[in-house]
């Protein structure tokens, strides 16, 4: 016979469970536009690792972090990420390493790339990318979610003791095509800001192949406007055109 203990636990657990279960990506949406509206800017550190292994002795690992910034301003969304790291690559018995300093950001108008190379530093400008889908759970990010992915709502779970609701993303191409877990991405969105905290990308062994994580948060501290910008006196190639 269960104990009163059992009974109350195992009818919080059934609220909890239908509660989640109840969650559509409609309603997601909704709260965390609420939520990310109140957010102007964001400072943290990211770090991505890719563990891709293509059989027959080939693989690929990755392993970059730098600071990441993130703002709002006059209705435009800016963003600069930093990276450093190694790629080591393997293709039977050959093996192949390399360091990387990168830096890339947005105006808001346009992409750029930073190409520091024997001392000197070249800007190339590209076409605009929509940074808020890369950096916050809004409008853009859903949007861009839905155009070509099958997505459900997971069970919410805790990153650094932050509650975060969960969305998982199947590209189209691969529905009905995969077993549990296989080609999808998952989402971790911080429930208190919109913030995308992580991202799980599995390959087709159900296997995490990249995983991007953002630590060291730091909501609408102050970021000067230059660093969204090419320094002053570089070389810039204009690439928007093509």
């Amino acid at each position: 016979m269960r104990s009163w203990r059992s009974v109350v636990a195992l009818a919080a657990f059934c609220v909890v469970g239908s509660a989640s279960a109840a969650e559509t990506i409609e309603s997601l949406e909704k709260k965390l536009q609420a939520v990310s509206e109140k957010v102007t800017s964001i400072v943290c550190k990211q770090r991505i690792v890719v563990d891709s292994d293509m059989g027959g002795g080939n693989s690929l690992h990755k392993d970059e972090q730098g600071p990441c910034e993130y703002m709002k301003q006059a209705g435009k969304t800016l963003w600069r990420l930093e990276a450093k790291g190694r790629q080591v690559q393997k293709s039977g018995k050959n093996e192949s390493k390399m360091d990387f300093d990168s830096v890339k950001f947005d105006d808001g108008d346009h992409s750029w790339m930073l190409l520091i190379s024997g001392g000197k530093t070249i800007a190339y400008k590209l076409k605009m990318r929509d940074a808020s889908i890369q950096v916050m759970a809004d409008k853009a990010f859903f949007d861009e979610l839905r155009k070509d992915n099958e997505v459900k709502v997971l069970p919410d779970e805790a990153i650094e003791g932050k509650a975060c609701y969960v969305v998982e993303s199947l590209p189209n191409m691969f529905k009905g095509k995969t077993g549990p877990g296989e080609g999808v991405t998952r989402h971790y969105i911080q429930q208190e800001t919109g913030l995308i905290v992580k991202e799980v990308n599995n390959d087709m062994k159900a296997k995490p192949m990249t995983t991007m994580t953002r630590s060291d948060i730091k909501i609408n501290a102050p970021i000067n406007a230059d660093r969204f910008a090419p320094p002053a006196g570089v070389e810039v190639v204009d690439m928007a055109k093509n």
